[in-house]
């Protein structure tokens, strides 16, 4: 049986800004709050389990915070 591999691969923060330049680099998101992450949402309505949804949410705001601090568009 092979290694189980993480889903999220790692990269060494000091490499980033070899790999992206923040001044040519934008984040989107999209429509988080509405279809995906709200009980009136598409999701919620489909009766989708929205209780993984709070701490996705909180990643994608920690996400945010980090590309706006990086200099980058979002």
């Amino acid at each position: 049986m092979p290694a189980k591999s993480s889903p999220i691969p790692h990269v060494d923060a000091a490499a980033l800004s070899q790999m992206l330049a923040p001044a040519r680099t934008a984040l989107l998101v999209i429509d988080v709050q509405a279809d995906f992450a709200s009980r009136d949402g598409a999701l919620g309505r489909a009766g989708v389990d929205l209780s993984t949804v709070e701490p996705a949410v909180d990643c994608i705001e920690a996400l945010l915070a980090a590309a706006r601090s990086a200099g980058a568009t979002v």
